[in-house]
């Protein structure tokens, strides 16, 4: 294995912490030099980001693609899908990851557990625990049935969970109970 690729959707933004998945990925490509890094977005540390790109010598291993049109097409090319953010609230990121079926590695902040559940349809784990981030990594690298069981659980998950007929109902329900205690 080893000839995939990980995906991160994100706004080049600091709350973001893109550096430490390229840290990750200095340490995952010595193990697996076929690997290969996307990250789909722009914004203000992409300077900073490509200076530590070139000084881990990944150009050709590590991918800033900029702010792309449709995020999804590239994604669904991918592997594997992370989520290195500091912060969050219900990541769409997140949604569009399941909905492709990619397993998922995040850090477990804000709503992450909304959509993801742990051992399931990825991994949560402790923000910026770097041992264990590679670990389950590794894991998704190493095993592609592992890889198709998370998705898969993760795709139904967010169907069930996020669908337009489930939104739609849970809006109309908030309201009919709004309009009830007035």
């Amino acid at each position: 294995e080893g000839n995939l690729s990980i995906c991160l959707v994100a706004n080049l933004r600091r709350v973001k912490n893109i550096p430490f998945l390229i840290k990750a990925a200095r340490y995952l490509i010595g193990e697996y030099p076929l690997l290969r890094f996307v990250v789909m977005g722009e914004g203000p540390e992409r300077t900073s980001l490509e200076k530590m790109i070139v000084e881990y010598e990944l150009e050709d291993k590590f991918h800033l693609l900029g702010s792309i049109d449709s995020p999804g097409d590239v994604a669904a090319n991918c592997n594997i899908a992370v989520l290195t953010s500091h912060s969050e609230s219900l990541s769409n990121a997140l949604l569009e990851y399941s909905a492709l079926g990619l397993p998922i590695v995040a850090f477990d902040v804000g709503g992450n557990k909304e959509i993801v559940e742990n051992n399931k349809s990825g991994f949560l784990i402790e923000m910026n625990n770097h041992d264990s981030f590679i670990l389950k990594l590794k894991l998704l690298i190493n095993d592609g049935e592992m890889r198709r069981k998370l998705g898969d659980y993760g795709r139904e998950l967010v169907k069930e969970r996020f669908s337009k007929e489930k939104c739609i109902g849970a809006y109309e329900n908030c309201y009919e109970t709004l309009l009830k205690n007035k």
